[in-house]
């Protein structure tokens, strides 16, 4: 077989399935809003002062309303909208 370098057929299906470097889960989903800035700038300063990322603070907060009963959810949300 002089100097000829074997062929490995299907080799690349298996790394296809592999997960690059800094892919992102494909279970997680972009989330776009717009806030005032002082809203902003109250979520940027309690994950800072938290060592988190906005990311990781916006997990922390959904898991904690989740955790409530739904009756509690509607009578959380209704005390706390703005009018």
């Amino acid at each position: 077989m002089g100097g000829r370098t074997p062929i490995c057929l299907g080799k690349h299906l298996d790394e296809s399935k592999k997960k690059m470097p800094n892919q992102r889960n494909p279970d997680k989903r972009q989330l776009n809003i717009w806030r005032h800035e002082k809203d902003m700038n109250v979520l940027r300063q309690v994950a800072k002062d938290n060592d988190i990322t906005m990311s990781e603070l916006l997990e922390v907060l959904i898991d904690d309303f989740q955790v409530k009963r739904k009756s509690e959810q509607k009578k959380f949300l209704r005390d706390k909208r703005k009018e």
